[in-house]
């Protein structure tokens, strides 16, 4: 990597953010590929919603120093996973203004090859759904009004507009 020690940090920091997210997953999908592990019992620690939000929170506060001082990180520099990690954690944060201020900095990285698309129109409809507005990509969901343990396409562009 061009930047090695920021390469460590962002993929320590995506690491954390994913950390309650994908491990449980990742350690479930194991049980495919090594039999063996169907018979093992292991139980990964369950987080609150509360728990999560103050893991995003000091995660985010890291991240918006990282990128005043250094700018988004450019996957060419550190990385393709450390380099989403931004991304990620820019998106779990849900704060409209926050949104606002770096869908335009993601997307600028995207038209240089810098990020992948597939994360900012993630971000994108994050920004146009928490703001109120009509997704534009389809890719948000929420929880379905008739069945709380069901979720549907959260409200979207018509379909002849949806990309």
């Amino acid at each position: 990597y061009l930047k090695p020690e920021d390469a460590f940090k962002l993929d320590s920091m995506y690491v954390v953010d994913q950390k309650y997210r994908t491990t449980e997953i990742y350690i479930q999908d194991l049980g495919e590929i090594y039999p063996t592990a169907d018979s093992l019992v292991f139980l990964f620690p369950k987080v609150t919603q509360a728990e999560e939000l103050r893991h995003d929170s000091i995660n985010y506060v890291w991240m918006t120093k990282y990128i005043e001082k250094n700018g988004w990180p450019n996957k060419s520099e550190v990385g393709e996973r450390p380099s989403r990690a931004a991304f990620y954690i820019i998106d779990h944060n849900l704060d409209t203004n926050s949104l606002k201020k770096y869908v335009p900095i993601h997307e600028a990285k995207c038209r240089e090859g810098e990020a992948d698309w597939s994360d900012y129109v993630i971000m994108f409809d994050r920004m146009e759904k928490e703001c109120g507005r009509l997704q534009h990509y389809c890719t948000q969901y929420m929880k379905d009004p008739t069945n709380p343990n069901r979720f549907i396409l959260a409200s979207y562009d018509s379909k002849e507009a949806v990309n």
